[in-house]
């Protein structure tokens, strides 16, 4: 019904990861309980109203507001007002693999890297699996 309505809107099953960035990127607020508001909005600077529980306990960066799933809670922070802030990503920069690939590519020549060594020493394990 609201797609009949509103010409502008158009339903995708899914963006992909291409039009999922730029969305973020252009987008004024994520809302909704999803991982991509704790991790990957802050690398745009996107806010987030996390509703509900499910991500609770998660480190985050500082454009996720928390909210209770409750319809009186979550109008009063969408009123509230969101704007986009420059954050400190918790989950790193977005550029690991680039940065796995490098080091791949050029490993480091330690010939102390390339022999396994092997101990016979018997190992003491802690509760529960030990003794």
């Amino acid at each position: 019904a609201y797609l009949e309505g509103n010409s502008a809107a158009v339903y995708r099953e899914t963006l992909g990861s291409f039009l999922y960035a730029n969305a973020m990127r252009h987008a004024a607020v994520m809302i909704g309980n999803s991982s991509s508001g704790i991790i990957e909005a802050a690398l745009f600077d996107c806010p987030v109203l996390d509703i509900g529980s499910r991500q609770e306990g998660r480190e985050h960066a500082l454009n996720v507001q928390h909210v209770p799933n409750s319809s009186g809670e979550i109008v009063r922070a969408l009123q509230a007002g969101f704007h986009r802030v420059k954050v400190q990503p918790v989950y790193g920069d977005g550029r690991a693999s680039e940065r796995i690939a490098c080091m791949l590519l050029s490993p480091p020549h330690h010939d102390d890297l390339l022999q396994k060594k092997f101990s016979l020493e018997p190992v003491l394990f802690n509760a529960p699996w030990g003794p």
